[in-house]
């Protein structure tokens, strides 16, 4: 279930309990205006251990799941994630359930070429949970 992004401000915010078994496996927040123009955060299943990560797809000839803008190791578990778009940048912030502190994990991620306009798309953005397993 996603909801879809109305205004150039807003923020989408998640609570997740998951320990990735294998490389690739993946769940957090997406934002996704089509297959080839999406953000997506989360934790992350990497041959080196989990990490959080920030992983944008701005084109066809980009990577299926998108290229690692940022991450950072994290361990299995719960986590919240935050995506906080304001024109056309967004931040990207993380932290343990019960932290009043989020912890920027990047921020201003142009997020433009998910704009309307650009991506050719009457829908615009839509966000929410999002998960997968495998590469």
């Amino acid at each position: 279930a996603g909801q879809r992004l109305r205004h150039h401000a807003a923020t989408f915010t998640t609570r997740v309990s998951f320990a990735p078994q294998a490389a690739g496996e993946f769940a957090g927040l997406a934002a996704v205006a089509s297959e080839v123009a999406f953000v997506t955060f989360g934790l992350m299943g990497t041959e080196q251990g989990p990490v959080l990560a920030v992983l944008r797809r701005d084109g066809a000839g980009m990577a299926t799941g998108g290229e690692m803008l940022q991450s950072v190791p994290y361990d299995s578990g719960e986590f919240e994630v935050r995506i906080a778009f304001d024109d056309g940048t967004a931040d990207f912030s993380y932290r343990a359930p019960g932290s009043s502190a989020w912890r920027v994990l990047v921020e201003d991620v142009d997020v433009s070429h998910m704009a309307s306009v650009r991506s050719n798309l009457f829908t615009g953005v839509v966000a929410g949970p999002y998960a997968v397993s495998g590469d």
